[in-house]
């Protein structure tokens, strides 16, 4: 009881999670109002586009990449 205490001490959880909703609230309420638009994530160089993965799946990404296309195998259980 005493480590949870310790981790605790100067912070309050239920105060960051409602902070964290409303920031996602106003983020949201922006994006709507604005239809997305500008796009906001940085790019630092004008290549990052091509060079990392943003709003898609790495997965998916990389399998639009691949040369020929190769149909995925489905995963076995």
């Amino acid at each position: 009881m005493r480590l949870a205490a310790a981790i605790l001490d100067g912070w309050d959880p239920d105060a960051i999670s409602a902070n964290c909703l409303q920031s996602q609230k106003e983020r949201m309420f922006v994006h709507e109002t604005t239809g997305g638009e500008p796009n906001w994530a940085f790019r630092f160089r004008p290549d990052d586009s091509q060079r990392f993965v943003r709003n898609a799946s790495a997965v998916g990404t990389k399998i639009k990449a691949r040369y020929p296309f190769v149909e995925p195998t489905p995963f076995d259980r």
